[in-house]
This record gives structure tokens, sequence and C-alpha cells, in this order.
């Protein structure tokens, strides 16, 4: 632990050392540079970005150019040479753009769009960033424990195989402005995506291989930090304390070996986030739910409610909302271990017959929220396409768990946004080769339904032989490219 606050006090250290070596430059355009122009990988050339902008050769808004670049330059220095030897950054551009559209393999433009930019003590993260090498970052290692059910892709929108998942991409991306990390831990062979966007929380930004939260909130974040120190050097967790500053003071506070005592004093007598940073520790059991239940802090009773240990009487009476509050619910819809018993609870809640359709209600209301859950059964999933509100139908047809079954159900519906429900349907994975073959060449479906469906990984040959000449452009150049690469089903 002390060795990553070193760590980070360096990188700040780093940043007042330029300022006084480029004193006309504000140290703010400084701290821009070495966050938006250099690759995460390597933050080595800012002096050269520095001594450019100086001579008037780059401004702040060139960012993306300069990363891009500095990025060939950096696999390539056995071909480009010295950035000294370069009297502008223009001419790097121009030295870098042959090299850079050369001919690579498949593997070679995945490495070059996905470098790896930690490999130590059990963890590997990839920076992504473009969409393509989103699809490729989303297989899972057969030993992760979601590989059959997810069938080998993590559910990840950003990174789904449709003209969808690229707008989602290059939303959360913001053309590059905010990193996508994919982090595979060698120890479970467990598989996470952060997206590191400053507008998002962590329970929006940091999802597991089933689109699901990784943490709850801050606290508990914290505590992985905290009781895993080879965690807490990887970039995500590097981000997570950039966007979470106040997780340097619970370092500080809490020691990686606290006891069962000392959790105990904490959710007694700490601040509510430092109450929630001990209740996620390792030692906490059973007894520090029940204390953090009685505590009438309505944070810290959200950290008891989103905690694995929390009993399922407890989570129940927070699912039904009795007090109309909703917060009890979204905290307790935030735990792991909720049953599809208990799902349905919450999808039953009366406030899903008057949802507005916005994504702003998808993300906080009780039925919508439930349905996103990682343990949402094929009944669960079913009610929520049967529900009368359309946003909760349309969030249901999004689920991983979707079965062939019930993709077969969302084809038959006609309706307001049916275009959009036929299109979620085409980007699950469980999609069949003959439901693949009846959107394509059935007639009965539209634009966002078809561009879906023509780049699923299980379209037959003869489904993209008819594609091929769809009135649809988008959808007749898709299937012609994979016709000629072969990327089908044989």
């Amino acid at each position: 632990m002390k060795e990553l606050l070193e760590q980070i006090l360096n990188e700040e250290s780093r940043i007042d050392k330029l300022s006084r070596q480029f004193p006309d430059i504000d140290k703010e355009v400084v701290q821009h540079y070495y966050d938006k122009a250099l690759p995460v990988e390597d933050k080595a050339n800012i002096d050269f970005v520095l001594s450019q902008h100086m001579k008037g050769k780059v401004s702040p808004s060139d960012h993306e150019s300069i990363k891009h670049t500095l990025s060939i330059y950096r696999r390539n220095k056995d071909v480009l040479g010295k950035l000294s030897d370069y009297n502008s950054f223009r001419d790097l551009q121009i030295a870098a753009k042959p090299v850079a559209q050369r001919n690579r393999s498949a593997k070679e433009i995945f490495e070059e769009e996905a470098p790896v930019v930690y490999n130590e003590d059990g963890f590997k993260t990839r920076l992504i960033t473009t969409h393509r090498a989103s699809i490729q970052a989303a297989k899972l290692d057969k030993k992760n424990r979601y590989f059959r059910q997810l069938n080998g892709k993590a559910n990840w929108c950003l990174s789904s195989a449709s003209v969808l998942g690229g707008r989602q991409f290059d939303k959360y991306s913001e053309a590059g402005s905010n990193p996508i990390y994919v982090q595979h831990n060698k120890a479970d062979n467990s598989q996470h995506v952060f997206v590191d966007a400053p507008n998002m929380s962590l329970y929006e930004c940091y999802r597991d291989e089933a689109q699901s939260p990784v943490v709850a909130s801050a606290s508990h974040a914290a505590a992985n930090i905290i009781s895993d120190s080879n965690f807490a050097k990887t970039p995500i967790a590097k981000a997570i304390i950039k966007k979470h500053p106040e997780i340097k003071f619970f370092m500080s506070k809490i020691k990686p070996n606290v006891s069962k005592t000392e959790i105990e004093q904490h959710i007694k007598t700490s601040h509510h986030d430092i109450a929630g940073v001990a209740l996620h520790m390792p030692n906490a059991d059973i007894n520090h739910i029940h204390l953090a239940l009685q505590t009438g802090d309505n944070k810290v009773i959200e950290h008891a409610l989103s905690h694995p240990k929390c009993p399922k009487s407890i989570l129940e009476d927070a699912l039904r909302d009795k007090d109309g509050t909703k917060w009890k619910a979204l905290a307790a819809l935030k735990n792991p271990t909720l049953t599809p018993d208990m799902l349905q609870i919450a999808i039953n809640h009366p406030s899903g017959s008057r949802l507005p359709f916005s994504e702003e209600a998808a993300m906080s209301s009780i039925p919508t929220v439930a349905l996103q859950h990682i343990n949402c059964s094929e009944d669960n999933i079913e009610s929520g396409i049967n529900h009368s509100n359309l946003l909760v139908k349309a969030v249901a047809s999004n689920h991983h768990n979707l079965t062939p079954r019930l993709i077969d159900k969302l084809l038959s519906y006609r309706g307001q946004y049916d275009d959009i429900m036929h299109g979620q349907a085409m980007m699950n994975n469980n999609a069949r080769p003959e439901q693949i073959h009846e959107v394509l060449t059935s007639g009965k479906f539209f634009s966002q339904a078809k561009e879906c469906a023509v780049k699923h990984p299980n379209a037959l040959k003869a489904t993209l032989e008819i594609a091929a000449h769809d009135r649809n452009h988008n959808v007749a150049d898709i299937a012609t490219e994979r016709l000629n690469t072969e990327d089908y089903i044989k």
C-alpha cells in the first residue's frame, strides 16, 4: 500500500517538475498533455510534446493526433529513429503514416489497438482503443466462470459486434478521451472492463463479464484495493483512486489485516464511508452486517444491503420498498446473491407501470435495475418482456441470459420501437443461425435488426450470400466482407 501511495505522489511530483522546466506553460496545460496526449503505457515523451507546444507546433486540442502518432512511434522506434531527429510534430506524423499503414495480421492489429499496458503480479491489462479491439478483448478464457453461460464472450455493450455496439464504444470512449481498460486476473481467470470516464459512477463504469457492477461504491472499491496489494498496483485501481481521491484517505485509516473488533469499532464510530470500507473487508461477518443495519445511517445501511452476507429476509423487505423511498431496494439490487424469486419481487414493483422511455429511468428504477442483474432467470426475463411498460420490455430484451425461445418471442413483437427490440435480440450471443437467417432474408425486419444480425458470429454462409444483395448498403457491405474473409459458420 505504501508503494502505491508513493507511486501516486511521484506522478504528482512529475507534473510539478515539468511545470518548473516549462514555466511559460500553465500547469493545467502540462497536466492535459500528460493525461490526454501521451499513450497510457508510456509517458516518457512528454518533454518532446511540451517543446513542440512552446514552438507553436501543437496545441492542447491536438491531443488525440499526438497520442495516435506517439503510439505508432513507440512501436516502431527502430524504423522511425530518435524524436530529436524531427524538427516538428508534423514531420513525425508524415514519417509515421506509411509505417502505420503497412500490411498487418489480425493479431498485429489487435496488439496495436489493444496494447498491454500492465502485466505483473497476476494481472494483465489492455488499453482498448477501437471498437474492433473491444470485440476481440471480450473473448473469455475457457476457465472463466462465465465462459459457458456467455458462450465464450463477455456481455459488455461496447463490445457487441453490431452498429449499436460501435455507437456505445464511441459514446463511452468519447473519441479516445476516456481510456477503456480490459483487465484479466490470472488467479481466477476473471475479466473486467473499466471505462475511465469522469461523468460515470463506479457502479456504471466498472463491469464484470456479465455486465454486472464489480463494486457498489467507492468504499467497496477501496476495500478491494486495500485487501489486495497486487490489484492495487493495476491501471484500473489507479484510475479508481484518481476518480475517488478520498480512497487515499481510506487507505490511511483501514489496515489490510483489519480485525473483527476493529471493523466493529469503525461501524460504530467512524464516518459512514470509512464504515463502508470496513464492512467490505475480508474479516467482516454477519454480525457486522446486523450492526450496520441498526446504525440508522442510510449510507452504512446501503453498504450492508449490498453485502453478499446480508440475510435473505432483510433483502426481501428492502426489495418490496413498502415505504416508497426506493433507496433500500436499489441498494439491495447491488447484492450479488439475489435469487430469481427475490428479483421477481423487484420486477413486479408497481413503479414499473409508469416509467418514461429514457436511459436515466433504465438505470434508476427498481424493475429495470432488477432486470439487469446477473442472476435473472429465463422466467424473470420473460416477465419483463411481457411487461406493459415499454422501457421494462426493452431492458429485459437486452439481458445476456436471453434464451432462443425468448429471442423468438422478441422477433414476433410488433409495436412501438420494435426495430430496437429485434436489434437487441440479434445482439444476443444465444441467437441461433436460423433466427439470424429469418431476420436477414424474410423481409419482415428493418435496418437496425438486420445490421445487428449480419454481424452476428452465428451467421451461416448461405445467409450472408443472400444478405450480400440486400438493399441496405451497410448490410450488403458487411455480408460481402464476411464472405470474402470466410468469417461465418461453415
